[in-house]
């Protein structure tokens, strides 16, 4: 029976390459049962047995045209499963990740603090647009741009002593704001 299937296999698949695609119904036919058992073996939910099976019909539908008999069919529709599988569970594994960094971020905890930190940055926003603008620049620039000193120097035509000391004269103002607010 199994060298039965692996010739029937054979010739649908060469049918299938010569462009006579309603063979694939065959195709499915023939290789439904084989494949929903390797899916639910490796995925132990018959649901979601059921969708990898449908999905590893859609991919060889694809994959036929070019498929090159080097290996039996039923051997490269498990390697399919195997794989399909693998992507599977590293798949629900990001979901899953991403759920427990959700859980985090929305814990009470972390709501107070993501409170504060907008309270804060809305208070420095503030602070920072209430600076001269030979300071405003500077700021912007080198701690909202990452831009060297040397750098700011060129853009705003001074020296890169003088970016360095309206930076510090900055910092300087705003870190006095701050103390005045607390």
């Amino acid at each position: 029976m199994k060298g039965s299937s692996k010739v029937k296999n054979e010739e649908l698949v060469r049918c299938f390459q010569k462009g006579d695609h309603n063979v694939f119904g065959e195709i499915v036919k023939l290789n439904h049962r084989y494949v929903f058992k390797i899916a639910l073996k490796f995925l132990r939910s018959i649901e979601d047995a059921e969708d990898l099976t449908q999905e590893i019909f859609l991919k060889l539908y694809h994959y036929l045209p070019k498929f090159k008999f080097k290996s039996d069919l039923k051997t490269y529709l498990y390697k399919m499963v195997q794989n399909a599988a693998s992507d599977y569970y590293k798949k629900e594994e990001k979901i899953k990740e991403k759920y427990v960094d959700l859980e985090l971020q929305i814990s009470p905890e972390r709501i107070d603090e993501k409170i504060l930190e907008e309270e804060t940055l809305g208070e420095m926003e503030q602070a920072i647009i209430g600076l001269s603008d030979k300071y405003k620049e500077v700021i912007l620039l080198k701690d909202f741009q990452g831009l060297s000193y040397k750098e700011i120097g060129k853009r705003l035509k001074i020296s890169e002593n003088a970016a360095k000391m309206r930076h510090f004269h900055a910092l300087k103002i705003l870190k006095s704001r701050f103390q005045d607010l607390e």
